[in-house]
């Protein structure tokens, strides 16, 4: 298997198209990015030359295959251990992404790994990487929706959901009637857009929510907020020199993770939904709390520092997606609360 984090020469070396120098391969980026986030009626540009296609393993491959572990650490470990043992369709694969992601973080997989791309440069792409280092797992690539596993089905949506939109991830969500769905998106505003509107469209077809919700209640946000979770991740030196080449911060990485099953699983903590940040005192943020209701809270430094919580360590308690326990000291004003922070080991 191949060695994470992976550096920049030996990713590069598995390329359709191998790019001479880093210059060469950010020009292709750049490129690729204006359709990814400004011109997205011509995403489908990013996916139809080899160039593109090993610039997107190059970097895209590089960074994203560490946010699937990131996210399945939260959730609950029966959970886990249920997504290891059941049959994988990844929709939206890429060069296998999250399929190798998932290997990785597991060591063994059960069922069989699916992933459905509609893009023949892509599977080729990923193909290459099965052929070279994962030859021994029961990985499958396709572009038809045929013969696909009927039982015990997590369903994945890989970046795509925010492409595909949410009327087709319906109709395909009734034709492979998965088990569990699981959604890891970009953590932007459009991309939640999509991800609420298939959360409603799961209630009514019976899916409850695992994470990051509280309960299977309606979204509270309005159409001007999103939701969405930092993961912190750490590259090899020579990806982090490329992001930074890049200007993006990947390593505060913002995604839009949910996993939704036919089970119940409620929880009575809150998730952090917006950091609003710190004066000499305290913090401020919202969460998001069990009851799935926006409430905004102070917790001052002095009650951290009687915690153990060192100085520099104190605002990584309250990353947008992280949960956390917190005890109400007083109502500030209404739906503001000054609160401890509870930390459990």
């Amino acid at each position: 298997m191949l060695n994470f984090p992976i550096e920049f020469d030996q990713i590069n070396s598995l390329a359709l198209r191998p790019f001479e120098n880093v210059h060469q391969l950010i020009k292709v980026l750049e490129s690729m990015s204006k359709n990814f986030n400004i011109s997205r009626d011509k995403i489908h540009q990013n996916y139809i030359d080899e160039a593109k296609i090993s610039a997107y393993l190059c970097y895209f491959f590089s960074t994203n295959i560490l946010k699937i572990s990131a996210c399945l650490d939260r959730l609950s470990p029966d959970l886990v251990s249920e997504i290891q043992h059941s049959n994988i369709i990844d929709f939206g694969t890429g060069p296998g992404t999250t399929l190798i992601g998932l290997i990785h973080h597991y060591g063994e997989m059960s069922g069989d790994l699916i992933g459905i791309d509609t893009s023949e440069l892509m599977l080729k792409q990923a193909r290459v990487l099965k052929d070279k280092y994962y030859a021994n797992f029961k990985i499958k690539y396709q572009t038809d929706l045929d013969l696909l596993p009927s039982k015990n089905v997590t369903l994945i949506f890989s970046n795509s959901l925010n492409e595909v939109g949410s009327t087709y991830a319906n109709n395909l969500i009734k034709k492979i009637k998965p088990e569990r769905i699981l959604l890891l998106e970009p953590g932007t505003k459009e991309s939640f857009s999509e991800v609420k509107k298939i959360q409603a469209i799961l209630y009514e077809q019976e899916y409850r929510v695992n994470y990051p919700c509280s309960k299977s209640l309606s979204c509270p946000l309005d159409d001007q907020n999103w939701c969405h979770q930092y993961i912190n991740l750490r590259f090899s030196q020579s990806i982090e020199s490329l992001t930074q080449r890049m200007k993006k911060d990947r390593r505060n990485s913002p995604v839009i993770f949910h996993m939704y099953s036919k089970k119940e699983m409620t929880q009575n903590s809150n998730i952090v939904f917006r950091y609003l940040g710190e004066n000499k005192y305290s913090f401020e943020f919202e969460v998001c709390n069990h009851e799935n209701i926006i409430e905004k809270h102070r917790v001052l430094k002095s009650s951290l520092k009687k915690l153990g919580v060192k100085k520099s360590k104190m605002k990584l308690f309250f990353l947008a997606g992280l949960e956390i326990n917190l005890k109400i000291d007083k109502e500030i004003t209404s739906n503001f609360f000054q609160s401890k922070l509870i930390i459990t080991q």
